[in-house]
């Protein structure tokens, strides 16, 4: 007889295996030490615990969508957009250049980030 378990499969049995040979104040504990794991407040990244910036990033990832969908399926809020865009960049051109070529530098930035946002290539 031959037994085929993928990868996912064996980390479930090991892993059901390892939890059913704990005592049960041992799971107690484990379970308490990772709750209070994902709850603790980091030093860095902004002072937030695990979780929270898990919600966070649920939350804009949620809000981007929304955003997407709106933008792309409401004429209105393209064409107003495209508007803005155009204004920028005519204010951006009428500026004066210092000498240190930074003006192309802005321009060159401003160029590829506002096309990574519009195609979402940088994700």
């Amino acid at each position: 007889m031959e037994l085929k378990l993928d990868q996912g499969q064996m980390r479930i049995m090991v892993t059901k295996a390892i939890f059913d040979s704990m005592t049960p104040e041992a799971r107690e504990k484990m379970v308490s030490d990772a709750i209070s794991s994902c709850l603790k407040v980091a030093d860095g990244y902004g002072g937030k615990s695990t979780l929270q910036r898990s919600f966070d990033d649920a939350i804009r990832a949620a809000c981007s969508q929304v955003a997407h969908d709106m933008i792309g399926k409401d004429e209105k809020i393209k064409a107003e957009l495209e508007k803005l865009y155009v204004e920028a960049w005519k204010r951006l051109m009428s500026l004066n250049d210092d000498g240190d070529g930074g003006r192309e530098k802005l321009i060159s930035r401003l160029s590829s980030a506002m096309g990574e946002a519009l195609t979402g290539s940088r994700y």
